[in-house]
């Protein structure tokens, strides 16, 4: 039998190294696990994720049991490599004794002093101590991420609760007064907390309700907001020392206000009010404008972004199927559902729908007119453009009515085409009882037909062979030669060098007459017959007959942008006077009037006015009660303007009233609220309108646009 010391000692090798390599792969585990989880906290803000990616990792790495157990003969292997005394014997130890031969048991005597001199060696302790050392380190980076995140949620919340809390702005109220608490609770369809501030100056959600609550250090008899300068709003006293002021109102519109304590006014604040903007809509998918060609799928896939600041509560499709032609067009109208669960807290949905056109009656020939409708938690609407989609009827695309009695430039081609078309057709039908080599060359045929009729379209594009057919790029490489050749009395012959170096037959792009659009929709058309045509020389012609309905479809276009409409209109022309002829008689010709409208009144004093604080700035002379009067309507109509945009307006009606204050008092004003006044006024007046005038002609003036300014005038 073997000796026991050793099989012990390679028995507890094994378990340490089991152990070591079940450690090292769960700490590997729990770091990955720690930085998929903080990749999702960064973006979604979940630390839930945290219980399945740790089961996913732990079991990726721990269930594949042959990666981490370890055997009695990975330990042989072990001291074997490790340590050359072993003589790669170590395997003799594990034996019985009896079982061994006379060289085994010598060498197993000689490999057992080199063993007891060896010290029980610790494999992959190392490793254990790097995946403990990532796994402290990931712990620490991914701990500092989900603090830092947490602050800036929480500081983007606060400030989005509380906005007036970060404008650093100082302000002047009444020494009477002590503080104030306004309390802003947003409406309910917003989903936000109640707030408050201790700033006058304040920005609230549309329709918000408004809680001011003032302390003054002595009893005040009367205490108003006066509002806009049109509205006041009495607060009532708390207490029976009339310290302690509340009043109610709800931001329904911008503005300003003022304090007033026992008759005397304060500064204006500012009331910003946030609107509630409308649901926004952007369809990704389909085109504005899809036509559903022959042997296409009749189904539209429709993706919609839907995106409001508060919150969506309800978006569908309106579909309207338009069937029929002339006067029995029907029209069929209803809504599409996209099957989405909307909650009152999605702000943005990302909506796919597939519209199946055979479900909703749509046949050759019909038309599908929709739009998206979204609806917002304060029950705003809006509405999506018109998208429109069509089933081309292949039946009217064959119909040849009409084109006799309009004029059609290339009749034979489009007759061509539709035969190609009809053959194509009675081939597939024939196609059961044709012989194969058959078939394969009637459709081989029919290929030979398109591309003959493809060629003949691209001379219309100046295409001269068949290499370059839909492609707007010219040939590298040509036949023949252009270079002439040499003599003496050519030597200054300028067209000769030009000959030399240039090509002169047409070029695609410019051997036409047709503009941009037309050629775009040819080389479309093109395109559908070479596709076509290969369907065709590949004997598979139920695939090239779409191919075939689209290029005559582009045709029939094409016809229809060539002909050309007069309308029948009756000319009346007034009756010649006959004694008044070659009399010579020019006093009823007059010169032609411009008729302009007048400026306001108000224009011209707030002109006026402009003037009057342009002589403030010298401080020379106090304006007189005229100029004093003019001031004063011009405050009136700054702060009609201030009612509506506040951030704009209020500093300059604050600038205003300090320089009439001052005038009233027989001071000068300020030089600095006499500038910020002149500005807003400045800002008021309406452009003045551009009378005609002769442009200036510079004289550096390029050929080309000389050469352009010379066909307008002819």
């Amino acid at each position: 039998m073997a000796d026991v010391r050793y099989l012990h000692r390679f028995h507890v090798l094994r378990q340490r190294w089991q152990m070591y390599t079940l450690l090292s792969r769960v700490l590997a585990g729990l770091t990955m696990a720690v930085v998929f989880t903080t990749l999702v906290y960064m973006m979604h803000g979940a630390w839930w994720w945290a219980i399945p990616n740790t089961i996913l990792c732990l079991a990726a790495l721990l269930l594949p049991a042959y990666s981490w157990k370890v055997t009695e003969a990975d330990v042989i292997r072990y001291f074997n490599i490790t340590y050359p005394e072993m003589e790669e014997s170590s395997g003799l130890l594990l034996k019985p004794y009896e079982q061994l031969t006379f060289l085994e048991q010598l060498q197993a005597q000689k490999i057992t002093q080199a063993l007891d001199a060896i010290p029980t060696p610790q494999p992959l302790k190392k490793h254990l101590h790097i995946c403990l050392l990532a796994f402290i380190l990931v712990m620490t980076v991914s701990a500092g991420i989900g603090w830092w995140v947490h602050m800036e949620t929480k500081r983007a919340v606060k400030e989005s609760g509380t906005p007036q809390k970060t404008a650093a702005v100082k302000e002047n109220i009444l020494p009477e007064i002590s503080g104030v608490t306004i309390s802003i609770q947003p409406p309910v369809y917003t989903r936000k907390a109640k707030r408050q501030q201790q700033q006058f100056n304040l920005e609230a959600e549309e329709g918000a309700q408004l809680l001011w609550e003032i302390r003054t250090n002595k009893p005040v008899a009367a205490l108003q907001l006066v509002l806009n300068d049109t509205a006041w709003i009495t607060l009532q006293a708390t207490d029976k020392t009339h310290t302690q002021w509340t009043g109610r109102a709800a931001a329904m519109r911008a503005g300003f206000y003022q304090v007033q304590l026992d008759g005397k006014l304060s500064d204006l604040y500012k009331i910003a009010v946030i609107k509630d903007q409308t649901p926004v809509i952007n369809i990704l998918t389909p085109k504005a404008y899809t036509i559903i060609d022959y042997g296409m799928p009749t189904r539209i896939a429709l993706k919609v972004s839907v995106a409001d600041d508060y919150g969506i509560s309800n978006a569908h499709i309106q579909a309207t199927v338009a069937s029929g032609s002339g006067e029995a067009v029907k029209f069929k109208e209803q809504p599409i559902n996209f099957g989405e669960s909307f909650s009152s807290a999605g702000t943005q949905y990302t909506l796919e729908k597939t519209i199946d056109l055979a479900a909703l009656g749509m046949q050759p020939g019909s038309e599908l007119y929709f739009y998206i409708q979204a609806q917002d938690n304060h029950r705003q609407v809006a509405r999506s453009g018109m998208y429109m989609v069509v089933l081309p009827d292949t039946a009217q695309l064959m119909n040849i009515e009409g084109m006799a009695n309009s004029m059609n430039l290339k009749p034979e081609y489009f007759r061509s085409q539709r035969q190609i078309i009809i053959e194509t057709e009675q081939l597939i039908r024939d196609k059961d009882t044709l012989a194969e080599k058959t078939f394969q060359r009637r459709s081989n045929d029919l290929g030979i037909d398109q591309r003959l009729l493809r060629l003949r379209y691209g001379k219309f594009l100046g295409e001269e062979t068949e290499n370059n057919i839909g492609d707007d790029r010219l040939e590298e490489e040509h036949d023949h030669d252009h270079a002439a050749a040499n003599d003496a009395k050519d030597f200054n012959n300028a067209e000769k060098i030009i000959d030399q170096f240039s090509h002169k037959h047409d070029i695609a792009e410019d051997a036409t007459f047709f503009d941009p659009a037309t050629k775009s929709q040819l080389k479309a058309t093109l395109t559908e017959m070479w596709n076509a045509e290969r369907e065709l020389r590949t004997y598979q012609p139920q695939a090239a007959l779409p191919y075939e309905y689209k290029a005559l479809r582009l045709l029939k276009d094409l016809q229809q942008k060539s002909r050309a409409y007069v309308a029948k209109t009756s000319v009346r022309t007034p009756p010649l006077k006959p004694e008044k002829r070659l009399t010579g008689e020019l006093d009823k010709i007059i010169l032609p009037l411009r008729q302009q409208q007048t400026a306001p009144a108000v224009t011209d004093k707030m002109a006026y006015a402009l003037a009057i604080l342009e002589t403030l700035k010298s401080g020379s002379h106090l304006p007189d009660a005229v100029s004093l009067q003019v001031l004063q309507q011009a405050a009136r109509q700054l702060a009609t303007e201030t009612a509506t945009a506040p951030a704009r307006y209020l500093p300059a009606l604050q600038a205003m009233r300090q320089i009439l204050a001052a005038l009233e008092q027989q001071q000068n004003a300020s030089p600095a609220a006499v500038a910020i006044a002149e500005q807003a006024l400045y800002n008021l007046l309406p452009l003045p309108a551009r009378l005609p005038q002769a442009g200036n002609a510079t004289a550096n003036i390029s050929l080309s646009q000389q050469y352009f300014m010379n066909l307008q005038k002819k």
